[in-house]
């Protein structure tokens, strides 16, 4: 005899389901953003090492930054490297204690032209102007 099942999730009531919960990892990735911009405080920043490891492995490059409100920290792609650069200068030591807006997007990365990934809003987030480039 087949009898239907009620599946009922492990989730406990009122708890949010999170990513970065069901798939650790030590770096931000753009579901950890839930589809919101978020605003962060640079907390520190270092060059990658050989410790810094994608999903399948592969050495990563760059800026790594971490923040006052979160423990983890996001490699910046080169783009958003410049983009930040644009706001707060070029020295990443001079981004400490200033904010930064993120949002999830998508961008072509890796042959794909629809890799989800995390961009910089092109706005000083005290003043909510975008820089003065010229």
């Amino acid at each position: 005899m087949n009898e239907a099942r009620s599946v009922s999730g492990s989730k406990k009531s009122g708890e949010v389901f999170r990513f970065s919960k069901a798939y650790p990892s030590p770096y931000m990735r753009e579901p950890d953003l839930c589809g919101k911009d978020v605003t962060l405080t640079v907390a520190g920043w270092r060059y990658t090492n050989a410790s810094d490891k994608g999903n399948e492995g592969q050495a990563m490059k760059g800026t790594v930054l971490s923040f006052k409100e979160t423990e983890k920290e996001l490699v910046l792609a080169q783009r958003n490297h410049i983009s930040i650069s644009l706001i707060h200068g070029p020295d990443p030591t001079e981004w400490i204690g200033k904010r930064v807006t993120f949002f999830p997007t998508t961008c072509v990365a890796f042959g794909d032209p629809r890799k989800p990934c995390i961009r910089v809003r092109n706005l000083d987030p005290e003043t909510e102007k975008a820089p003065d480039l010229f």
